[in-house]
């Protein structure tokens, strides 16, 4: 039975199931994959989607590094 989460439904063995840091070495791996596909690609449509993937995959990873780091900063406080 999916969990009622606030106001969003999640399914059982979703991203919600795994933590942070499992989700950002995910992100990790999936950054590496990105990055040499994008090497070699030679079809400019799909280079230009791989790296908007890409930047989706960067951006995802800074702002849990930045999460993780304001956290580190209000726990020494």
């Amino acid at each position: 039975m999916p969990e009622l989460w606030s106001g969003v439904t999640v399914k059982a063995g979703s991203l919600m199931d795994r933590t942070v840091g499992q989700h950002m070495q995910a992100l990790e791996q999936k950054l590496n994959l990105l990055n040499a596909r994008i090497m070699d690609e030679n079809d400019r449509a799909k280079r230009n989607q791989l790296a908007s993937e890409l930047r989706a995959v960067e951006s995802a990873l800074t702002h849990y590094r930045s999460a993780l780091e304001a956290e580190e900063r209000i726990v020494k406080a």
